[in-house]
């Protein structure tokens, strides 16, 4: 069953977050969280580790999904404060042009589907 979490922003576009999996992993002394799902989003966005289960993120892998062949879209993330309470990534999406997709740009709502694994605590 997948979990849709609608997130709300004071300030700037509000991403949608759909969680498809979470998988507990236990080793020695610590216990890392994946959690497998898709983010709905533009360039220039944060995801905040509460948004997506999380204490802290570790790690943000993103995929975007193409809407047709040739028309690839590119996504980087940063992750701020490694390991320190609700820390967030930023998320940039970029056209094949190498401009950035801001919201109401996209080809989805004007936003672009993005596959992401986050890794945290």
């Amino acid at each position: 069953m997948v979990e849709v979490i609608l997130t709300s922003r004071t300030v700037g576009p509000s991403p949608r977050i759909e969680i498809h999996a979470v998988d507990t992993v236990t080793e020695g002394f610590g216990v890392t969280k994946r959690v497998y799902g898709q983010i709905l989003c533009a360039g220039s966005e944060l995801i905040y580790a509460q948004d997506v289960k999380f204490r802290t993120i570790h790690l943000l892998l993103l995929t975007p999904e193409t809407p047709a062949p040739g028309n690839d879209y590119y996504a980087k993330d940063v992750v701020w404060n490694k390991g320190v309470y609700n820390n967030y990534a930023s998320i940039d999406v970029y056209h094949p042009a190498g401009t950035l997709i801001t919201a109401g740009n996209g080809p989805s709502n004007g936003s672009v589907w993005l596959h992401f694994l986050a890794v945290g605590e």
